[in-house]
Order: structure tokens, then sequence, then C-alpha cells
């Protein structure tokens, strides 16, 4: 029997190692070049648990309008669907927005500022970039959209919205004393609606939007929520309604946090993509940018000579005969050697 949390300790113990790493190197003095060297390890992590036929890359995402993004750590696409236009030397791509499912923030150490700044780049991404909008009632096969289908109960939600995570291997104080709920409602108040759906400090908690039912204080009613838009949609009723929810767990072990962690993350990774559904990219609204059409004159060189059906059939008729010729030669040959045997 595979014991899949040992293979997911596994892995929190390599991110965390990752982490004591760079900060023994780098210590508080630089957060982004000690951020650098947790970004592959973790890219590395999410490819070994997500299908493969996805890309867990880095870099920017380019729209038809080749408008892009800012550098992002963590790019998760559909690879089948599209190449990246474009890879640098480091290894930096350049990803056809239609093929995105969601992207992510690396960071060695939590700061509410490294939040903050991930929320300008989901917002810059929001209001500069562009793609088609696969409605909640189609289906996509190929090129072709089928529209009006039911899937659940009406208005369902836009199937290509964009999932955003940040995800911190540390902190240097206790998160839940770093950050009261106060600075938290000012955050989600403020930046409203680019707060990233999951904030994760692996060893620690994880802040994530949830459907929930309430007395008092106390909750009487769960329902998981993976992006903080469609709330009223999945909510199982009128009665629940939409909070960001911090995990807080009795378990002690920084290990241990940190595979639960991992599991809530890649669970949510998950079930967006499956239930997501992109429109495929069209690729030559991107390419013909690079074409001048309008500067450009056509030289007609003469016209295309079509072969008729007669001549097809007559090509097929006159290989049939020549079988038939050869058929009758090598009776004949037959023939003439059984004479030659009566004699």
């Amino acid at each position: 029997m595979m014991k899949i949390n040992a293979k997911l300790t596994q892995e929190a113990r390599i991110l965390l190692e990752a982490r004591e790493s760079c900060h023994d190197l780098h210590g508080m003095g630089d957060i982004d070049a000690s951020g650098d060297e947790v970004e592959k390890p973790c890219r590395d992590f999410l490819q070994r648990w997500l299908s493969r036929r996805l890309a867990i890359t880095h870099g920017q995402i380019v729209d038809q309008s080749l408008n892009v993004s800012d550098q992002l750590d963590v790019v998760i696409a559909d690879k089948l669907a599209a190449p990246p236009l474009y890879t640098s030397a480091s290894e930096t791509q350049y990803i056809p927005f239609e093929s995105v499912y969601a992207v992510g923030e690396l960071k060695a150490t939590y700061t509410l500022s490294g939040v903050r700044d991930f929320c300008k780049k989901l917002r810059k991404l929001r209001e500069d970039l562009s793609r088609k909008v696969v409605a909640g009632d189609e289906l996509q096969i190929g090129d072709t959209t089928i529209s009006g289908l039911r899937f659940g109960k009406p208005g369902r939600p836009p199937s290509n919205q964009l999932y955003s995570f940040y995800l911190a291997l540390g902190t240097e104080t206790d998160l839940m004393n770093r950050i009261s709920r106060q600075s938290l409602s000012e955050l989600y108040e403020e930046e409203w609606p680019d707060v990233p759906s999951c904030i994760m400090v692996l060893p620690q908690t994880a802040i994530v939007p949830m459907n929930l039912k309430l007395q008092g204080e106390h909750v009487v009613g769960s329902a998981p929520l993976l992006l903080p838009r469609s709330a009223d949609y999945y909510a199982p009723d009128e009665s629940y309604d939409a909070y960001w929810t911090a995990f807080a767990t009795n378990l002690t072990s920084k290990e241990e946090i940190a595979t639960l962690n991992l599991c809530l993350l890649l669970s949510a990774l998950i079930t967006h993509i499956q239930s997501s559904q992109l429109a495929p990219p069209q690729l030559f609204d991107y390419l013909k940018h690079a074409v001048q059409l309008e500067n450009s004159r056509l030289v007609v060189l003469g016209p295309i000579v079509r072969q008729s059906d007669e001549n097809v059939q007559t090509y097929a008729t006159d290989e049939k005969e020549e079988t038939s010729e050869s058929k009758d030669t090598q009776e004949n040959k037959d023939a003439e050697e059984g004479n030659q045997d009566a004699h």
C-alpha cells in the first residue's frame, strides 16, 4: 500500500531544507535573492505531482495584443494547447494567456509587503491583459464551441478563471501574531479583487476563502471554495457566507504542518484545473503582429492546375489494365511450360 503521506512529508522536508539553506546564505539582507533559490525546488515539486500535460514554468504571460504581464515565479499552463512564444537563455518563458490555468508567487520568507506586491502583479494582469471568456454553459471541443449547456444550477461562473497563490516557505515570527485580523481585513479591502486565492506559509498556516455557516462565532457548516468571486454560486444555500479562513491545526511539528499545507495546495490546484476549460489559443493572432501585410504586394504567378476526377479515374484504370496484362502474360508463360513438359 502506497504511503502518500510519507511522500508528501518528504517533499515538505525538501522545501523546508531549501529555505534553511538560502537563509543561511543570505540571512535577511536580500530576501529577493534568497527567494530565487527556493523557486526551482517549489516548481520541481509541482511538476512531480501535477499532470504531465501541464507546463510548470516561470516567466511572463502575453495576450493576443502582445500585452505582457509582470515576471511571475510560477505559471501553470496547458503545454498541449500551445508552445511558449519565446524562451530566453535563462529559461524565462512567454506564455499565451489562453493556455494559463494558474499563477503563483514563491518566497523564502513571508512578508505582508510581498503579498501586496503580488496583488499588484495580479491587478496588472487583470487590467492590462485579456482573453476570451469561456462561459460556464459552454463546452470547448477543439475550435468548436457548444453553448447553452447545463452544468449544475444556472449562473455557473466562467470556466477559465485564473487561480493564484502566494507560497512562502517560512516566516521570522509567528504568523498569527504578526498578522492581525485588522491588517488582513485592510489587505482584502484595499486589494480586492486581486488578493490571491491562497496565502500559505508552509510550516504554519494557509489562508483561503471558504463558504461558512456561522452561529455566533461557531462554525456549524463549511464548504470548499477555490475562487472568492464564485462564492455565491458554490454556497450550499443562502445561510452560507464567504469568509477568508486561516487553517489552525493541533499539529506541532513543522514537517507535519507543511505536509498538510502541501496537500491543501495540491488539492486546490488539481480541483481548479480539472474543473476549468480553456479556449485554445489562436496562434495566428499572435504571429500576425510580425507580418505587415499592408506594406506588401501580391504577385500573381499563375492559376493552380487541378487534376480532374476523370484523370484520377483514368490513372486507376490504366493501373488495373497493366495488372491484367501482366496476369495474362504469366498465364501464357505457364501454358507454354506445360506443353514443353508434355512433349
